[in-house]
């Protein structure tokens, strides 16, 4: 499919494509909670690269079975593919993190930027790579 047929097809969809969004933001919310409880309940112990890397996991497991069993339950999935995409969210939430630390932000901030960075990033992989766009699916019932 070329790109010109794919962002067409993408346009015509855009009404479910926000719907999908929103199942996203949901689950993601979910993900980030989890993320945000392990994230403050290590910061005292560790620093926030260490801290926000392990939340990033633990956020990126539930992500998983929230974007897998619903999100995108019609959809195939490519385990290989998510891994892909989970590790460069949590590589890309802990590089953000770390910066914004460095430059003296306060660790909540950091975070908070971080997520809303690589909450768009995930949705974008997630959509058009990872759980297979152009598969014929009905992912809203």
């Amino acid at each position: 499919m070329t790109f010109d047929s794919r962002f067409t097809l993408y346009i015509s969809n855009m009404p479910n494509t926000l719907k999908l969004f929103a199942r996203h933001l949901s689950a993601g919310a979910v993900a980030t909670l989890t993320h945000f409880i392990v994230f403050a309940g290590l910061l005292p112990h560790q620093n926030a690269t260490r801290s926000t890397f392990c939340a990033g996991i633990a956020g990126a497991l539930v992500a998983y079975g929230l974007a897998r069993h619903w999100v995108f339950a019609k959809r195939p999935c490519s385990d290989l593919r998510f891994v892909i995409n989970a590790t460069g969210q949590v590589a890309s939430n802990t590089l953000i993190v770390t910066v914004l630390v460095d430059w003296y932000a306060h660790p909540y901030f950091a975070q908070t930027v971080a997520t809303a960075v690589v909450t768009l990033q995930g949705f974008i992989i997630n959509h058009l790579w990872v759980f297979q766009h152009d598969t014929p699916r009905d992912p809203f019932t």
